[in-house]
């Protein structure tokens, strides 16, 4: 579970890099996200630029739950799957927006 949450806070770091050389204003909040079956609890990163895209990700598993980025016309829009709660990605665990893989630092 700890190389776990090391490998969500690289990849973190990793997009927030690509977000800031993108644009000149990024914001940057932290909420609760729920705990695990072990009390242990995992929080939402919400990362913005001045260009409107927004992306949320935990720190359980790196999962990006909501990408939103304008289109053409300046509408943003959630171009990912993600549920709302920790507790649907626990009880249906569907990989939906994990970038760090099941097992960090495994491939097979």
């Amino acid at each position: 579970m700890e190389t776990l949450i090391k490998a969500s806070k690289l990849v973190g770091a990793g997009l927030l890099t690509i977000i800031l050389s993108n644009c000149s204003t990024v914001k940057v909040s932290k909420a609760p996200f729920g705990k695990t079956s072990d009390g242990t609890p995992v929080e939402l990163f919400t990362l913005e630029n001045s260009n409107g895209m927004k992306a949320k990700i935990t720190n359980y598993g790196g999962i990006v739950t909501q990408l939103h980025v304008p289109d053409k016309d300046g509408n943003l829009g959630d171009v990912v799957l993600g549920y709302d709660k920790l507790s649907s990605y626990i009880k249906a665990s569907p990989y939906f927006g994990c970038i760090t893989g099941r097992y960090a630092n495994r491939i097979a």
